[in-house]
């Protein structure tokens, strides 16, 4: 796992599987209850579940920041996941979702939840970005581009959330 500040951990996968935007949640709960260990995937997956109904996580332009918080211990963590087959996520725009920026953390993690919510919407809107991540291959490649484009804190016009440790 890499390490990127104290506040967050940071997460790379490439979904190879996933059809549709349920089993992109439960695919997606299965490694991170791998990663904390503190719940199950299907509880995890149930979080997104949840968050969903109250509507569409996606932002547009293919990209989706499902969030969820539950009991967990350590750092909040942002799972990004590229998916090899788009999903429909009902995006206003109509284009499917083939990026996540899913984030996680406990209720005490809420401040910085919320900013991280907020750096995804506006890592977003940087195409030439979004294009540098969907084409990274490993967590060192997302590193290296978030590293490149400052941190989601910087995008966001806050205090870093994510800035790489040298």
């Amino acid at each position: 796992m890499s390490v990127v500040d104290a506040s967050f951990e940071i997460d790379f996968a490439i979904d190879k599987t996933s059809m549709s935007r349920k089993a992109s949640f439960w695919a997606l709960g299965k490694r991170i209850a791998r990663l904390r260990g503190d719940s199950t995937g299907d509880e995890i997956a149930t979080y997104f579940m949840l968050r969903e109904r109250l509507g569409s996580t996606s932002i547009g332009k293919g990209v989706a920041v499902p969030r969820a918080m539950f009991p967990m211990r350590g750092r909040p963590l942002l799972q990004v996941v590229l998916l090899h087959a788009p999903v429909d996520f009902d995006a206003r725009d109509g284009v499917p979702v083939d990026m996540m920026f899913a984030i996680v953390g406990d209720r005490r993690d809420q401040r910085e939840l919320r900013r991280a919510i907020l750096s995804c919407s506006r890592l977003a809107e940087d195409d030439g970005l979004l294009g540098d991540i969907r084409a990274a291959r490993s967590r060192e490649d997302l590193t290296r581009v978030l590293s490149l484009a400052g941190s989601f804190g910087q995008l966001a016009g806050a205090a870093p959330l994510l800035q790489v440790r040298r």
